[in-house]
């Protein structure tokens, strides 16, 4: 569940960034010219990197979290 958890949180995060360009880039762009179509030089890789990161992030945090300490008597 953690690691699921961090992974979603990275597909998250790329949601907001592509959000944030549209709002703050993209539709200025758009009102200002006046016109409908507009070229997106977002790169999809980087959605792949950021799944990558939650589940490199989630693996850690699960094995710092869940594993088995040793006991010494």
């Amino acid at each position: 569940m953690l690691i699921l958890f961090f992974i979603a949180l990275g597909a998250f995060a790329r949601h907001q960034e592509v959000r944030r360009y549209f709002i703050k880039v993209v539709r200025p762009a758009l009102l200002t010219n006046g016109t409908t179509r507009f070229v997106y030089p977002i790169d999809p890789v980087n959605f792949v990197y950021y799944i990558l990161g939650g589940l490199v992030a989630g693996c850690f945090f699960s094995f710092v979290l869940l594993r088995k300490r040793k006991i010494n008597s």
